[in-house]
Formats: structure tokens, sequence, C-alpha cells
């Protein structure tokens, strides 16, 4: 079965900001915490990745919409449908963004279905 077009791009969106972290992690030598936690903290305003953020909320509208965008004003992609979940826990990945963590060796994990 075939994903929809609509996840795919929303998957091509989300691999560009893996992506650029990555690069922007390696090209200014951040720590793998500052390139996990950080980044977030700096505006996409007037870059290729603004288009990311979530639609203006109207706060007066009376109803809420069928796909939870603007459910939080503040923040109005939280639960929102085809967004990712929040996380409770902290991430941990070699690079802050998104390689596998590494044992503290510096060799790969072993696979999990081999332990």
């Amino acid at each position: 079965m075939m994903s929809k077009s609509i996840a795919r791009e929303m998957a091509k969106d989300a691999m560009t900001c893996v992506v650029a972290s990555q690069n922007m992690g390696l090209r200014f030598g951040l720590t793998a915490d500052q390139a996990g936690f950080g980044l977030k903290d700096f505006s996409t305003e007037g870059t290729m990745l603004s288009c990311l953020k979530g639609p203006r909320c109207n706060a007066h509208h009376p109803y809420r919409s069928y796909d939870a965008s603007c459910n939080n004003l503040e923040n109005s992609l939280w639960g929102t449908s085809n967004s990712a979940f929040q996380r409770i826990l902290l991430p941990s990945y070699s690079d802050g963004v998104f390689k596998p963590r590494e044992a503290k060796c510096g060799l790969p994990l072993p696979s999990a279905r081999l332990v």
C-alpha cells in the first residue's frame, strides 16, 4: 500500500530539518547536546525551514478544528493530526539530532535483535 502524498511530503520536510540540523552541528562544531537541544531555540524565520511552522490562530474562533490545529493558541501544531509525538524522556542520539547512539568506546551498539 502506498503512502499518501501529504505523508511523503511531510517526511521529506522532516528529513530536510534533520539534515539541516546535522549540517549546522558539524559546521559550528556543536556537541550532541547543543545540536539536539540548543538548535530548537533559534528562529527559522526567513529560511527555507520557516514553512514548517503552524498556522496563525484566531483566538475568538468558537469551535475547535477537525485536525486539532490551534487547540493550543501558543503552539498551534501541538496535538494535531500528522504531527510527531512529544517525547517524555530526552532522546539520546550520538550527534544529538539523528544518528543512533554509540557505545562509550565509540563503536556502534549491537543490534537489538541480536541482543
